[in-house]
């Protein structure tokens, strides 16, 4: 039966409007600053902001209820060590599946904490303003709706390595998708993966269907 799907693809979702979107996606700021104006656009375009300004509460993270995190240097990620934005990135990075990370800072970083732009998705100066910001801020919110972004998600999160499993994968993904049995791919991924539940990862696959 997966032989009938093998080259398929997932279906575009540009058809998303802006305001769908911006009813959907939920957006953290971890900055020490006590106010941006930044965050207040955002609220005003419609967006649900939280203003984290210390980045220790980590649990929070790791549970899927962010499309993007815009991440701060200087003063934040405490809990974590002395590297401050940057090991708060690499935290991040391995716990927030689906999440696109924002570095924003103002500030010139040293050679050693170049890799707090690396590990970034995308690179928001602070001194830009605020419409080139709401811009590239959408264009990442975007792409968490893209179903090829989160299946890479997903396959980091699983952490599937050959090309064949991904196959396979995909497979019986867009199966479940074309068929709305989202319960019989949950049933699929505990077989195949002895995967349980994982909150992030449920989201991610709650927006598939």
């Amino acid at each position: 039966m997966l032989g009938f799907f093998r080259d398929k693809e997932f279906s575009i979702e540009t058809n998303v409007t802006r305001q769908e979107i911006i009813k959907k996606t939920r957006i953290a700021v971890i900055d020490d600053d006590e106010k941006l104006q930044l965050i207040d656009f955002l609220k005003k375009q419609g967006f649900s902001v939280d203003h984290d300004r210390k980045g220790n509460d980590l649990s929070k993270y790791s549970t899927g209820i962010y499309d993007v995190i815009i991440v701060d240097y200087h003063g934040v990620g405490s809990d974590l060590g002395n590297a401050q934005g940057l090991s708060l990135l690499r935290f991040l990075r391995k716990e927030a599946v689906g999440v696109r990370l924002i570095a924003y800072t103002s500030r010139s970083l040293t050679a050693s904490e170049a890799d707090f732009f690396k590990l970034s998705h995308a690179v928001l100066p602070k001194d830009w303003g605020v419409m080139d910001s709401m811009e590239l801020i959408e264009e990442q919110v975007r792409i968490t709706y893209s179903k090829s972004y989160l299946f890479d998600e997903l396959v980091d999160g699983l952490g599937i390595k050959d090309s064949k499993t991904k196959k396979e994968l995909k497979n019986k993904l867009i199966e479940c998708i074309e068929g709305g049995e989202r319960d019989e791919f949950n049933k699929y991924l505990l077989k195949a993966f002895k995967f349980t539940a994982n909150k992030a990862i449920d989201v991610l696959i709650g927006k598939f269907f």
